[in-house]
């Protein structure tokens, strides 16, 4: 009998970690809804994941690089979007800093 079970994607994802306070530790360095830096805790380890607002991206002179983004997560060492840095975005237009 085939499977019927269908694949998580990366928001579905992102909405379970977020679900979860205990998974996602927020830096004493946010400023949100500016941006947010914190630890996100996925499904295979801990990462370290930014969202900077369009405005502090300007401000900052980021424009050459992304607005969001994670550490050391294999999705996003290969230039892919990842669950943990959905959640530093969520995170930081919640103006969740603390």
């Amino acid at each position: 009998m085939p499977s019927t079970r269908t694949r998580e994607s990366i928001y579905q994802k992102a909405e379970r970690i977020l679900s979860d306070p205990a998974r996602v530790i927020t830096s004493e360095n946010s400023d949100a809804p500016h941006w947010w830096t914190g630890r996100v805790v996925g499904d295979h380890g801990t990462y370290s994941a930014f969202a900077v607002s369009e405005e502090m991206k300007h401000r900052l002179g980021l424009d050459g690089v992304g607005r969001i983004g994670c550490l050391r997560c294999q999705a996003s060492a290969r230039g892919k979007m990842c669950s943990h840095a959905i959640v530093a975005e969520e995170m930081r237009l919640r103006g969740e800093s603390s």
